[in-house]
């Protein structure tokens, strides 16, 4: 019944955000292959903020960037909900 509620949350955020532009791995790896990718520079120059998890012995793991505050704070809302734990939500520098 939770994972249901967060899955309907889920899908009703992402209704309400519009349609998104997906930004691809920089590498993906798939057993032995390694696959390099670029990321559009439009979409670069448009992301704003960094999500980082800091775990309880203080290290830190960049998560994901995002476009805007909101889109930041649901995030880190969601991740925190799912695994506990800080994630630290970082301006990204101009």
């Amino acid at each position: 019944m939770k994972l249901g509620d967060l899955v309907k949350r889920a899908r009703n955020y992402g209704k309400a955000t519009g349609p998104l532009k997906p930004i691809e791995a920089l590498m993906t790896v798939d057993q032995n292959q390694w696959t390099w990718q670029v990321v559009d520079r439009d979409v670069l120059d448009r992301l704003s903020h960094r999500l980082v998890f800091q775990s309880d012995a203080g290290m830190r793991r960049e998560i994901l960037m995002t476009e805007g505050l909101e889109t930041a704070m649901g995030a880190a809302s969601m991740i925190v909900e799912l695994d506990g734990g800080c994630v630290l939500i970082e301006t990204l520098e101009p």
